[in-house]
C-alpha cells in the first residue's frame, strides 16, 4: 500500500522540524519525493562514547521491510582513526526479512589501544528482487555517506559518588508516524549502558501512543499500541538493573491555548494530547489544558514541562497552533519542574531564565535535562523541506548528550529513582558535574531539592570532569534572596583544569534563600562546557 498524503496530515509534514530517523515512504499526492525508495529504511546507529572496558554496540534497524521484503546479505563495521588498529568486523545474515520492525545489535569487539575519537561506517549489503544495493550507514540517498564519531573513553562517564546519569527526554519505535521514528525499547538499553548511563525515561508523543498499531493514520480507542509500550518497558525493568521509565510528551493547552509539550513520566492512564498532530484539518485546539492534567495527577507520577524555552518556528505556530510556555503555566500546583536542557543552545537559556524568575518568585521548580533523541545514538538525520531537503548532525539531540544525574544514596531502582527526581535531588550537565549538599550540626544533610531549617550551617560544593570533557575552569554558587529581581554570586572559584573540587563554606540567613551551583570545564581549544545543580534551600529556623 502507498500511503499518499491527504490535506489534513500532510499539515505536520510541512510544519514540523524533525531530528529522528527519518520515514521515507509517506508521500504527498502528486509530489515527487528525493529521498523515497521502494525499500525498507534501513538505519545503522552507534553511540557516540564507548565505556572504559565496553564493546561497541552496532545497532541495525530495518523498518516497513512487510511492505518491501528483502534479503539481508551481510553487515561489514569499519573501524579507523585516532589511537588503536585499523579493522573491519563482518557479520553474516544470508536472511529474508519480511516484518514491519526488525532489529539486531552487532557486537563489534573492543581492542585494549582503542582510545580517544575514531570513526566507524557500517557497510550494509541486501538484495531486493534482482537487484543488490550497498548502503553505508543508512539509506537516505540525498544524505552523503559520513562516519560516526565514536570516543573511546578511557576514563567513566563524569559523575560523583552515589549519582546515577540518565536521559529523561527520548522516543523510541513507539513514536511513528509519517515523518519519523524512533528505536526500539530493547535496542536503546545496551547502546544507552555501554554509553555509560543507567537509566532513561521513553517520552514518546500522545499522538503517536493512540495510534492503531499497524496504522499511524488512524486512532485506536482500545489503545493497543500504549498497552503494549507500557508492557515492553514494564519487562526490561523485570529483566535487568537497568532502569527504563515509562512516559509521554503530552500535547496540551498553554494559558493562551496553544499547544505546547509536557512530560509526564511513570502515569497510569494514558493522558490524551492530539492538538498540534495535525490529524484533523485545522483543528488544532488541545485536549487538555495544563492546568487541567495537573487537576488529575496521580501521586506516583511525575510532570515537568518539556523544553520550555522552545520557541516553535512560523509554520509551526500557523499550522500546528504551537506556543511557548509562559511564565503563568509554570506557577501551577503539582508541577514538578522544569526539562530546561534539551540541545538548542537559545532554548536552554530561556528556559533557564524562565527557571531562575520562578525561584525568584519562591516557586520550588526543580530541572532535568534530556536530549529528545528519537533514536539518534550516533547521530540525527533531520528533515529540513519534506521530501526535498536532509541534514545530518552529530551532537544536537543525541541521546545522553544533556543528561541528569541523581543522588541515590541507597542504589537505584525505579521506585528510588522516581523519589528523587520528585523533590529534585540531581543537577544536569553537558559534560562537567557539580553538586550541592548542606550541614549543620545536630541536623541530617540536606541534598539538593531540600531544605536545611537553621540560622547557619555549611554548603558543600563538588565538582568533577575528565579529559573527554576538559579541565575544571570555574565554579560558582548562585544565592537568590526570595522576592528579589536578580540573583548575586556568593562564590566564584577560578581553576586551572584540575579533575576534581570540594569546598565547605559557611552559610547564614536571617530571610528566606536558595543556593545553586554552576560548573564549567575548558579545553585547550577555548570550548566550554556546563554543568548545573538544583537549588538547596534555606530559612531561618522557626520561620514559616
Amino acid at each position: 500500500m502507498m500511503l499518499v498524503a491527504n490535506d489534513s496530515v500532510s499539515l505536520f509534514a510541512i510544519a514540523v522540524i524533525f531530528w529522528a530517523y527519518a520515514e521515507i515512504h509517506y508521500r504527498f499526492r502528486f509530489v515527487p519525493s528525493r529521498y523515497y525508495l521502494p525499500l525498507p529504511e534501513v538505519v545503522a546507529d552507534v553511540p557516540w562514547r564507548i565505556e572504559p572496558g565496553q564493546a561497541v554496540p552496532v545497532l541495525l534497524l530495518i523498518k516497513d521491510a512487510h511492505r518491501f521484503p528483502i534479503h539481508l546479505q551481510r553487515v561489514d563495521v569499519h573501524l579507523r582513526g585516532g589511537a588503536g588498529p585499523e579493522r573491519h568486523e563482518t557479520f553474516a545474515f544470508n536472511q529474508a526479512i519480511e516484518t514491519h520492525w526488525w532489529h539486531r545489535v552487532l557486537w563489534l569487539r573492543r581492542h585494549a589501544d582503542d582510545a580517544g575519537l575514531r570513526e566507524i561506517t557500517v557497510h550494509i549489503h541486501l538484495r531486493r528482487g534482482q537487484t543488490d544495493y550497498h548502503f553505508i550507514n543508512d539509506n537516505y540517498r540525498i544524505l552523503p555517506p559520513r562516519p560516526f564519531e565514536v570516543y573511546f573513553a578511557t576514563e567513566p562517564l563524569p559523575r560523583l559518588p552515589d549519582f546515577y546519569t540518565g536521559d529523561l527526554h527520548t522516543h523510541s519505535s513507539y513514536t511513528e508516524d509519517q515523518v519519523e521514528f524512533g528505536a526500539p525499547p530493547r535496542a536503546m538499553v545496551p547502546l544507552a549502558r555501554a554509553a555509560g548511563f543507567h537509566f532513561f525515561a521513553i517520552t514518546d508523543h500522545s499522538y503517536d501512543l493512540d495510534d492503531e498499531p499497524a496504522n499511524y493514520l488512524k486512532n485506536d480507542p482500545d489503545l493497543r499500541k500504549w498497552r503494549a509500550f507500557q508492557t515492553e518497558v514494564a519487562g526490561l525493568n523485570e529483566a535487568s538493573s537497568f532502569v527504563v521509565l515509562a512516559g509521554e510528551e503530552v500535547s496540551c493547552g498553554n494559558v493562551r491555548q496553544r499547544n505546547v509539550h509536557f512530560l509526564v513520566l511513570n502515569h497510569r492512564r494514558f493522558v490524551p494530547g492530539a492538538g498540534d498532530s495535525a490529524e484533523k484539518w485545522l483543528r488544532t485546539t488541545p485536549d487538555l489544558s495544563i492546568e487541567q492534567i495537573l487537576q488529575r495527577t496521580e501521586p506516583q507520577a511525575l510532570y515537568f514541562a518539556a523544553h520550555p524555552g522552545a520557541v516553535p518556528p512560523l509554520l509551526e505556530k500557523r499550522l500546528l497552533g504551537r506556543g511557548v510556555w509562559e511564565p503563568a503555566d509554570v506557577q501551577h500546583a503539582g508541577l514538578h519542574g522544569l526539562q530546561i536542557w534539551n540541545g538548542d543552545p537559545q532554548d536552554f537559556e530561556r528556559a533557564e531564565r524562565l527557571w531562575i524568575e520562578s525561584l525568584l518568585r519562591g516557586q520550588r521548580l526543580r530541572v532535568i535535562a534530556g536530549s529528545d533523541a528519537h533514536g539518534n545514538f550516533g547521530c540525527y538525520r533531520q528533515i529540513q523541506m519534506p521530501h526535498l531537503k536532509m541534514r545530518q548532525e552529530s551532537r544536537f539531540h543525541v541521546f545522553g548528550a544533556h543528561r541528569t544525574l541523581v543522588w541515590l544514596p541507597h542504589g537505584l531502582s525505579r521506585e528510588s529513582l522516581l523519589r528523587a527526581l520528585a523533590v529534585g535531588q540531581a543537577s544536569l550537565s553537558e559534560g562537567p558535574v557539580c553538586a550541592l549538599f548542606a550541614h549543620a550540626p545536630g541536623t541530617a544533610g540536606v541534598a539538593m531539592g531540600g531544605e536545611l531549617a537553621t540560622d547557619r550551617g555549611y554548603l558543600q560544593v563538588t565538582a568533577v570532569s575528565s579529559e573527554e570533557f576538559g579541565g575544571l575552569a570555574r565554579v560558582r554558587v548562585f544565592r537568590g534572596r526570595i522576592g528579589n529581581e536578580r540573583e548575586e554570586v556568593f562564590l566564584d572559584v577560578g581553576l586551572q583544569g584540575e579533575s576534581a573540587y570540594d569546598l565547605m563554606v559557611p552559610i547564614e540567613t536571617r530571610q528566606a534563600v536558595y543556593y545553586r551551583a554552576e560548573v564549567i570545564s575548558r579545553f585547550s581549544d577555548g570550548r566550554r562546557l556546563r554543568g548545573l545543580s538544583n537549588p538547596i534551600w534555606h530559612r531561618p529556623r522557626g520561620s514559616s
